[in-house]
């Protein structure tokens, strides 16, 4: 697994070069097919291509959710080549997500060679790091056909599983006023940034609506020169929520938010990239059963709560019991101390193929 895995790492493929993300994808369709799976390829102009591998009729499948790319830019290897150091191995994408990947082909190739293949679908996303935008309306489609959903991302602290992501999504706030001579007419101006301060306050006081809810102003620009009235400013508004009540209110807090100043006009863009993934009874249920497998063999594992996203938001919202964090034990996702826990890798695909087996044993 592990050289298997450092070959992986070794085939940089960033969400930004699709041709490189297109390259790891060809590799890991041929390992898929090699177990008997179809290959669909889903094809994309500006992002990579999308890989769907099945096995069986697809009635009441099983989905798997990885994705190929990572955040790290052509010839990060020459300057973080992968390093084996005990139990620790190192690389730029190694524990998110390439070691989950690794994790579904060992759990797949057991069940192959127990005849225990039955209905299930791996969806192999290119843009889950920028937001999954090429390949969400994919994701939801195969998961409306799914009893059941499994996201190998890394595992959480304390060798956990996921059962609750917060919704994440971005808000651009623009105000237009009127620019005029600070000295000499400022009266025959409109102070965009006076106004965009006023809706500012406003949606900072939304955090104290919910227990779930956070809007973040974590960046404004505006103005041009100090003896001019601003005839534009703009924010951006990172916001996060528990539950997709609370979406859906924030959703419609953004949307009756009004000028104080009667000729200022705003306009708003963006919304939720992804909805939040609820600690429901069906996704409880998903990790008390990995739990129970995972104690059979002396590996407890526990429950962990992030306020990140990951493509597992998508099946959850859609209803599907999903269960997130499946991939292997590790930290440093995005920064140069990234790293999984090698010892984890036979126990993390034993995890996974217990999962699939209770589905698809006949």
């Amino acid at each position: 697994m592990l050289n298997s895995l450092i070959s992986f790492v070794e085939i940089e493929s960033p969400t930004t070069d699709k041709p490189s993300v297109d390259r790891f994808g060809r590799h890991i369709a041929e390992l898929l097919s090699g177990l008997g799976m179809s290959i669909q390829t889903n094809s994309g102009k500006h992002r990579g291509d999308h890989i769907v591998a099945r096995w069986g009729e697809q009635k009441g499948k099983v989905l798997i959710l990885g994705h190929l790319d990572t955040v790290w830019e052509p010839g990060t290897l020459a300057k973080m080549p992968v390093r084996i150091e005990g139990d620790v191995a190192r690389g730029p994408g190694i524990f998110d997500m390439k070691g989950g990947i690794i994790v579904t082909l060992y759990a797949l190739r057991l069940l192959r060679e127990q005849d225990c293949t039955g209905d299930i679908t791996v969806l192999l996303d290119s843009d889950e790091e920028e937001g999954s935008e090429t390949s969400r309306e994919l994701i939801e489609a195969e998961a409306k056909e799914a009893q059941c959903a499994f996201i190998l991302e890394p595992a959480g602290p304390k060798n956990s599983l996921k059962t609750k992501r917060r919704g994440t999504g971005h808000y651009k706030l623009t105000v237009i006023g009127r620019a005029a001579h600070a000295g000499v007419e400022p009266e025959k101006g409109i102070n965009a940034i006076t106004e965009l301060a006023h809706q500012l306050l406003e949606i900072q006081s939304w955090n104290g609506s919910g227990k779930g809810i956070s809007a973040n102003v974590g960046l404004i620009q505006g103005g041009t020169r100090t003896n001019v009235i601003p005839e534009r400013a703009e924010a951006m508004v990172d916001v996060r929520c528990d539950t997709l009540q609370d979406k859906d209110w924030l959703e419609e807090k953004f949307k009756t938010l009004a000028s104080k100043h009667a000729e200022a006009k705003l306009r708003i863009e963006g919304g939720f990239e992804r909805p939040p993934l609820e600690r429901s009874e069906k996704v409880l249920a998903l990790y008390r059963e990995a739990a129970a497998i995972a104690a059979e063999f002396d590996y407890p594992v526990t429950e962990f709560w992030t306020g990140g996203g990951s493509d597992g938001n998508f099946t959850a919202a859609l209803g599907v019991p999903t269960l997130d964090g499946l991939g292997p034990e590790g930290e440093g996702a995005h920064a140069e101390t990234e790293h999984i826990l090698v010892s984890s890798l036979p126990r993390r695909a034993n995890l996974l193929y217990h999962l699939l087996r209770n589905r698809t044993a006949r």
